[in-house]
Formats: structure tokens, sequence, C-alpha cells
């Protein structure tokens, strides 16, 4: 009984969650559809005219080939190449700690600067294209796990490093089976913002520096005001985010727990 009760209850909150999130998507859906008719059609898409736009853009061939795929290209290299440089460095920043305050200058500066200014040095470096893009992204992006990384190592417990150091443990069994767990947490939220950041980075670099892209198109679309198809980008973007955040994230999210869950007992 007291299963089954758990069970009934688990149930009657996820059925609230997702009534929650539908009424929140329909909240949205009508105050976007009551500013559309409030405002000009140049400075609003009706969520109508929107997904008219959205559905053509995605049967055209040439956007999914030329644009489409390069785009998701570039997110993919920009934020594992960020995500892998962040962790490593936050390993090593978080075992050695001269080697920590060497790289805070650096962090400082990345996390400080406008995206912009990254992107109009990179265009000069790199010139404008895919190379441009991922590096832009990666840079912009490493900050974010080397701090989270960084994070949860500082919350190791001090008894646990004591008994490591006791019993002598290599660096790579104190990373593996101390400094891992501690990391889990925070490392699975810095992905999750890192993941949402890398698509409007490269968006954005795509908009002021490439020749092909989501950022591309959508530019093109401002300077045509071809409204509809640029809130379609948008809507298109915030797809790839959600996307990837329900159907790949949440769940690595949810195995790293249950691993450590398991790991702690």
């Amino acid at each position: 009984m007291r299963e089954h009760g758990c069970r009934a209850m688990k149930i009657s909150e996820k059925l609230l969650a997702v009534l929650c999130s539908a009424t929140g998507i329909l909240l949205l859906l009508f105050l976007w559809q009551l500013a559309s008719e409030t405002m000009s059609g140049l400075v609003i898409a009706s969520p109508e005219d929107t997904f008219q736009a959205f559905g053509k853009i995605l049967t055209r061939t040439d956007f999914l080939s030329s644009h489409f795929c390069i785009s998701m290209q570039r997110i993919f290299f920009g934020v594992t190449l960020g995500a892998a440089a962040g962790f490593v460095l936050g390993i090593l920043a978080g075992v050695s700690r001269p080697f920590r305050l060497m790289l805070e200058p650096f962090r400082w500066v990345l996390m400080s600067v406008p995206a912009v200014i990254v992107i109009m040095v990179s265009m000069l470096w790199f010139g404008m294209g895919s190379i441009m893009v991922v590096f832009i992204t990666s840079v912009l992006l490493s900050p974010i796990i080397y701090v989270s990384t960084i994070e949860g190592m500082s919350s190791v417990d001090p008894d646990l490093l004591e008994m490591a150091a006791i019993y002598r443990f290599s660096l790579w069994i104190k990373i593996r089976d101390i400094y891992l767990m501690s990391i889990a947490a925070p490392l699975a939220s810095g992905v999750a913002i890192v993941v949402g950041n890398g698509v409007r980075v490269v968006i954005l670099s795509e908009v002021l520096g490439a020749n092909e892209g989501i950022g591309y198109v959508l530019s093109s679309a401002r300077t045509n005001l071809d409204i509809p198809d640029l809130y379609a980008l948008v809507l298109l973007s915030l797809l790839i985010v959600g996307i990837t955040d329900f159907f790949l994230l949440k769940p690595a999210q949810r195995r790293l727990m249950r691993w450590r869950v398991r790991s702690d007992d």
C-alpha cells in the first residue's frame, strides 16, 4: 500500500508539472498573439505566420544542407572543445593551487570581455567561417565548465583527501574515486548552461561573421524585413536548445546522479 501510494504521488506530481508547463506555453502563445495584433507586422510576426514560415524553412533542402547542418556542426565542435578544455584545466587547477592562480587572469578576462569583442578579434585572426565560429564558441564557453569543475573539487571532504594521502593514492585514483563524485552536480549544471550559451554564441557569430549557418539566414531575414522567417529561425534556435536539453542532457544528468548515489552507498 505504501509503495502504491508513493507511486501514485509521483504520477500526480508529474501530471501537475506537465499541466503547469502546458499552461505556461499557452499563456506565452496568448501574449504573443496579443502583441502581434496590437503592434506592426514589421515589429513582431503572429504565431500563425511564424509557424507557417517555420514549416516552409524545414522543407527547404538548401537551408537544411547549407545552413542548418553547418550550424549544428559548429555547435557540436564548439561546445565539445570548450567543455573538454574547461574540464581538463579545472581538474588541473583543482589539484594544483599555483596552476589555478596562474589561470585566474585568463578566466577573469574571458568571463569579463563582451562576446562581440571576441568575435571581432577572431574575425581578424581567422577570417569568416567555421574555424572562427568554433574558436569563439569554445573560448567563451570553457570558463563556465572550468569554474563548475573547480567549485566541485573545492567541495571535496578534507577527510577523504587525508585518507588518500595516508594510503598514498595515485592522482588518477583521487580524481576518479574522490573528485569526480563532488564534480558531478556542478558539472551537470555547467553543461546545461554551456549548451544553451553555445547555441546563442554560434548564432551571434554567424550573424556577424559567417556566410552560411542559421545566424547568416537570420541576418538576411532581418535585412530583407522578412519578419515571419526571422521569428521562425528564433523558434528553431529555441527548439535546438530544448530538444538537446530534454533528450540528451536530462537523461545524462539522471544517470550521473544515480551513479553518484550508488558510489556513495
